[in-house]
Formats: C-alpha cells, structure tokens, sequence
C-alpha cells in the first residue's frame, strides 16, 4: 500500500518499546501489542501505522494488533498511549502534533519506503502503473505530473514512455528511493491538497492508489485540475467498492460469519472511495469532467492463505475483537473461500477490481 497524505514520525514512545524491568525482558514479548494510532481509520496514518505492525510483528514472532484512537488532534490516543503501564505492550506511533506543542511535518523511515518498493511495487502496484499509464495515453514530449508518487513506479514508467515526468508526495523516504532508482527525474515533496506548481504547468496529472489516503480527496482533485493545462488529462485510479472486490469476498465472508457483519470495514477500508458515481461527484465538484472510465482486475500475489490472512487480521483491531477460537474458525473458512485463488504450491494470487478514470478541465 502507498503511504500518503498525512506524515509520521516512525516513533515509539521510548518508555513503552521495551519492558520495564530487566527480568521482564528475556521473553519479550510474550504476549500480543497493541499499537494504538491516534489517527482515523483508512488515513495515511492508520496505512502505516499496519504497515509497521506487520513487519514489526514478524521480527518478534508476536501479533500487534492496531487500535484506532482518534480526537484533539490526535493527543487523545497519545495521551492514553503514554498513561498506559511501561511494559511494552502499548506502543504508538505519531507526529509533531502528538509529540510536541510545535506540529510540523515528519517522515517515515527509509526502511519501510524500501519494504515498499521491494514487495509491493513488484507484488501489485507495477501492473496498475502499467495499466494507468496506458489508460491515461502518455506520449512522448508530454510533461506529466505524479501525485503522491510513493518509490515513483507511475513517474517511472511515464518517463519510459518519453514524457518529461515530476513525481510528487509527502514522505521524503519515499522520494529517497524514487531518486536513487531514477536521479534522472524530478522528484519534490509537497501535499496534494496544496499543490506546489503553477496553473496550467503539466499536461497530464496522475495519481494511483493515492487519493483514498488524502483527508480531502476532493481538494485533491481540484489542485490536480488546477496545475493541468485546459485541454489535458488528469488520469486517477481507484479501487472498487468492496461488493465488487471477488478476491476479497471470501475473507470478508469469513470476517461476517464469525466476527459479525459490522467488523467487515475493519478490513475494507481501502476500498472508501470505490462508488463511481460518488466519485464522478467529487470530480465534478472539483471542476472535472469525467471523460473515460475503465474498471479492471488486478492480481495481488502472497506466498500463501496463512499469510494473506494473518497480515488482513492481525493488522486491525480485529484480532484483538476475536478469541482465539473464533480466529482459527475464521481462517478455517477463509481458507476454504480462498483455495480457488491458490496454485499447486499454495501461492495465493488474488483479483482485485480497479476504476481508471480520466477527466479534463
């Protein structure tokens, strides 16, 4: 997943990372940890805060699991991440505003923008860079913008194409790796919601798998029409709404049969922004007009079931919600649901639908 919109420092309060007392840490941890995010689910803080207690998760061979604590711009979760007892079983992440009195923007850390170009890109996001690029019709001599840009897959394959490509997003970490895998392209930090550029600067604008992550994706939209010249492209994509998603389904069946219905958005919040009319309203509003859309499938690969689903569960509060009994029955059934999408080896490779959409001034 990208990582956008709003920027954190990749911290821990130094006084929950570990245990208190030496003898507590020599089977540290043996128990599951909570990350409390004090950020609202489906942001680009929530995105990372999973992002990390997944991988932080597979380092200590132990579950965090992330519970959402939002409000006062963020100092509710901190405050009760930091009243919470010192033995590292409550950790949490956050920025200036939930650390100092002084907010100002943070980044992640370069580690986890390599994690994404290394597994993610490859894994899906190259395939629907592929496709949007395509959709979007760049050729060569265009000069084209790349909004939240992430490692840079989109910019780089415009630029394959012969464009003159600047990519563009939040996380300096990310901007790292996008210049060091291609120094040839401009790369600039900036917000998508206030664009950096001047109107009119760029003949075509894209942005993939981005704009779910923005507090105001219709402010978004409305910088994106604004730095584009009055005959070009903005090209967006989108991922479907969860009733279209068939290589979802299966977890989220098994999510609603023993979980309940309503724990379903605790892992579907990717998909918010998936209703294409709701959408085309948005666009309309930021003074776009819808010219083209083009829904498709993507393949996301895992190594296998267990992986797909313990990285979808262990990363929400949904585990916390579950007992241990009700989650082997869950993936009991998602494995069942799940086994079509599996080959000999067990290597899963799951649909998922996409929307390209492409609108002019």
């Amino acid at each position: 997943m990208k990582l956008r919109a709003l920027m954190l420092s990749v911290l821990a309060l130094a006084s929950m990372a570990y245990p208190a007392h030496a003898e507590d840490a020599a089977d540290y941890p043996s128990r599951k940890i909570k990350m409390l995010l004090p950020f609202g689910a489906g942001g680009g803080g929530d995105v990372l805060g999973r992002l990390l207690a997944d991988r932080m998760g597979k380092r200590l061979g132990q579950t965090i699991y992330v519970e959402n604590r939002t409000g006062a711009a963020g100092t509710i979760g901190a405050q009760q991440a930091a009243t919470s007892p010192p033995d590292g079983y409550t950790i949490t992440i956050g920025g200036m505003t939930t650390h100092t009195p002084h907010p100002e923007t943070f980044q992640v850390s370069l580690e986890i923008a390599e994690t994404y170009e290394a597994a993610f890109v490859p894994s899906l996001f190259a395939g629907v860079a592929r496709q949007l690029v395509e959709f979007a019709g760049i050729t060569p001599g265009q000069n084209v913008l790349d909004v939240g840009c992430g490692t840079g897959i989109v910019a780089r394959m415009a630029a394959d194409r012969g464009a003159t490509v600047t990519g563009l997003d939040l996380n300096e970490a990310m901007l790292t790796v996008a210049r060091r895998l291609r120094p040839d392209l401009s790369w600039r930090q900036g917000d998508a919601a206030a664009l950096p550029f001047p109107a009119a600067a760029f003949d075509v604008t894209l942005c993939q798998s981005a704009l779910m992550f923005v507090p105001d994706p219709t402010a978004a939209l409305r910088e994106m029409a604004r730095v584009t010249v009055a005959d070009g492209t903005v090209g967006v994509q989108i991922w479907a709404s969860p009733d279209r998603q068939r290589g979802f389904r299966p977890l989220a069946d098994a999510v609603a049969r023993h979980a309940g219905p309503d724990s379903v958005d605790l892992v579907a919040t990717y998909f918010r922004l998936g209703d294409l009319d709701e959408f085309t309203r948005r666009c309309t509003d930021a003074g776009l007009a819808v010219t083209a859309v083009q829904t498709t499938e993507v393949t996301l690969h895992a190594p296998s079931v267990e992986a797909y689903v313990t990285t979808e569960v262990e990363s929400t509060p949904l585990v916390e919600r579950i007992d241990d009994e009700t989650y082997a029955r869950l993936r009991a059934d998602a494995r069942t649901g799940l086994a079509p999408f599996c080959d000999a080896s067990g290597a899963l490779a799951l649909p998922f639908e996409i929307h390209l959409i492409r609108a002019g001034r």
